[in-house]
C-alpha cells in the first residue's frame, strides 16, 4: 500500500508541476507524461481533481483542468527547475526553450560520493587540494559536514585540521579523496558560520532612476520596497555575488548592479568567511 501511495504522490508531483507552468492538464497530457491508456489517464485526473477540490477548474471548451488562483501545490516544489527536469528530450516545449547556462564546474563523481559518505557517516577526508595560494594542490585533511551549490559551483563546509576553524572547500578544486580514520575535533553544531541565520534585506540601487528602481522593484521584489532573505551566514557572499548585489554602493554600481544591501554594515562582517579552503 505504501509503495502504491508514494507512486500516487509522485505522479501527483509531475501533475502539480506540469499544472503550474503550463497552465491546463488534459487527458492527452496525461498519457504522454505516464505513458498510459485512455480510462487510465482519466481516473487518474479525477483522483488528482478530488486531491485539489478548489485548485482545478474543469473548461469543457478545452477538455481540460486549469489551474485557479487557489490552487497550491502539495508535493511539487513548484521551481521552473523542477519542471524543466520532467520534460521528455522529445517535447515541443523542450524544444522551444534554450537554457544557455553552461557547467564549467561539474564536481568529479568520485569526489562528490566520497564527501557525501563522509557526511553521512561523519568521517574525515584525505584529499588533495588545489588553490589560489597552491595551484599545483597539496595533501589536506578535512572534515566535512554539509555540500552546498552556492551559484555554479559545489562547496564541502567542513573543519580543516590545519587551519583548526571552519571553512568552505570548492569541491572542482579536489584532484583525489578518500575517507580518513582520524576522530572528528569538533561536531558541527559548533560551526557557528553554519548555524547562524541572518536576514539580508535587498533594496532596488539607490543610483537607479525611480522608474528603474520600480522596474527592479517588479522584477526581483515582488513589487515590494524590500526584500529580506534568511541565510546561513557563512553563505552571505556566496549568495550576494550570485544576485550580483552591491555592498559598496560608491564602487558597485548600475547596470552591472541593479540590487543593493539596505545595510551594509550588517552584510560586512560576514563577507569572505571561509575563503575556499586556501
Amino acid at each position: 500500500m505504501a509503495n502504491t501511495l508514494n507512486r500516487l504522490e509522485a505522479r501527483f508531483q509531475r501533475l502539480e508541476s506540469v499544472l503550474l507552468w503550463e497552465g491546463q492538464i488534459d487527458n492527452t497530457r496525461v498519457r504522454d507524461l505516464f505513458g498510459i491508456q485512455n480510462v487510465q489517464a482519466s481516473r487518474l485526473l479525477r483522483e488528482f481533481s478530488d486531491a485539489h477540490p478548489h485548485g482545478l477548474q474543469r473548461e469543457s471548451a478545452l477538455a481540460a483542468y486549469v489551474a485557479t488562483p487557489r490552487f497550491r501545490p502539495a508535493h511539487a516544489s513548484g521551481t521552473l527547475e523542477e519542471y524543466m527536469a520532467q520534460l521528455d528530450a522529445g517535447s515541443p516545449i523542450r524544444a522551444a526553450v534554450e537554457d544557455t547556462r553552461l557547467e564549467l564546474t561539474l564536481p568529479d563523481p568520485a569526489v562528490f560520493s566520497v564527501l557525501v559518505r563522509a557526511c553521512v557517516s561523519q568521517a574525515a577526508v584525505k584529499m588533495r587540494y588545489r588553490s589560489m595560494t597552491t595551484p599545483d594542490g597539496r595533501v589536506r585533511l578535512i572534515y566535512p559536514h554539509a555540500l552546498v551549490r552556492a551559484g555554479r559551483r559545489w562547496h564541502a563546509r567542513a573543519w580543516c585540521f590545519e587551519r583548526e576553524e571552519f571553512r568552505d572547500f570548492a569541491i572542482t578544486r579536489v584532484e583525489t579523496a578518500a575517507l580518513a580514520p582520524e576522530a572528528p575535533p569538533r561536531p558541527p553544531s559548533t560551526d557557528r558560520g553554519w548555524n547562524t541565520e541572518v536576514e539580508i534585506e535587498l533594496i532596488a540601487h539607490p543610483a537607479l532612476t525611480p522608474p528603474q528602481a520600480r522596474l527592479i522593484a517588479f522584477e526581483h521584489l515582488a513589487s515590494q520596497p524590500s526584500r529580506v532573505l534568511k541565510l546561513r551566514s557563512c553563505l552571505v557572499e556566496y549568495v550576494l555575488q550570485d544576485l550580483r548585489v552591491a555592498v559598496d554602493l560608491t564602487r558597485q554600481q548600475p547596470p552591472e548592479y541593479q540590487l543593493a544591501v539596505a545595510d551594509a554594515s550588517r552584510v560586512e562582517r560576514y563577507l569572505f568567511q571561509g575563503g575556499g579552503g586556501a
